[in-house]
């Protein structure tokens, strides 16, 4: 989980094409992020694991792993609202990248380049906020 950098997305259908493409070719996923609904990086992981466990028992809403790993993170139950509001958007500039399936910091680069991307460290932690954002993905389980 890292926070990145480029010069801008002018086209986010076709950024969200290359990340599928890498992600078959270099067998990992690839989650991009708007860093502003994020406030640490235990809400991405807890986001990832009700994900997991939803898929596991069948009870996903959202037919993409990513995609359900977005609606917790933005806390919403309606994937076009999760998008909307969890999804990078045309013109950013930063955003978090996560990257699952990757242990090799070769291959990390790698597809940092072939984003066109420059690492530029990490979320900064708000623990208080990373709490609510707890709280309201464990509301959406109800």
């Amino acid at each position: 989980m890292m926070r990145v950098e480029c010069s801008g997305i002018r086209d986010v259908e076709e950024f969200l094409k290359k990340i599928e493409s890498i992600e078959k070719e270099e067998k990992v996923r690839i989650i991009a992020l708007d860093e502003h609904v994020l406030s640490g990086e235990d809400q991405i992981k807890a986001a990832i694991m009700h994900a997991e466990r939803n898929f596991s028992k069948g009870k996903n809403v959202a037919r993409d792993f990513k995609t359900e790993v977005m609606r917790y993170i933005a806390c919403e139950r309606q994937i076009k609202d999760a998008i909307k509001k969890a999804g990078i958007k045309k013109g950013a500039k930063s955003f978090v990248l996560v990257l699952l399936g990757l242990v090799d910091p070769a291959r990390e680069e790698k597809i940092l380049n072939a984003l066109g991307l420059k690492k530029s460290g990490f979320i900064n932690e708000k623990r208080d906020k990373v709490d609510e954002a707890l709280e309201s993905m464990a509301l959406l389980e109800l």
